[in-house]
């Protein structure tokens, strides 16, 4: 977490927004108090994906293969 303030980032906003899209979060400040925070947001993706993958530690699959032995509507 990097801590600038307004008029630093006023005076370098692109190298500031670079180092954002590279995960650095920045605490802007002014008179020495912070008033934002600022950071990437979050990859939605990746997030799905770790969900998926602690969902399949924990998952099981029985046959799906075999015959059930029901008689179903669409079958007859």
């Amino acid at each position: 977490m990097v801590q600038v303030a307004v008029s630093e980032f006023r005076g370098h906003l692109n190298k500031y927004l670079k180092a954002v899209q590279q995960g650095e979060t920045l605490v802007l400040t002014s008179r020495n108090r912070e008033i934002a925070k600022i950071t990437a947001p979050d990859d939605k993706r990746l997030s799905a994906q770790e969900k998926l993958n602690e969902l399949r530690k924990t998952a099981t699959v029985g046959d799906v293969l075999s015959e059930t032995g029901e008689t179903w509507k669409a079958s007859k």
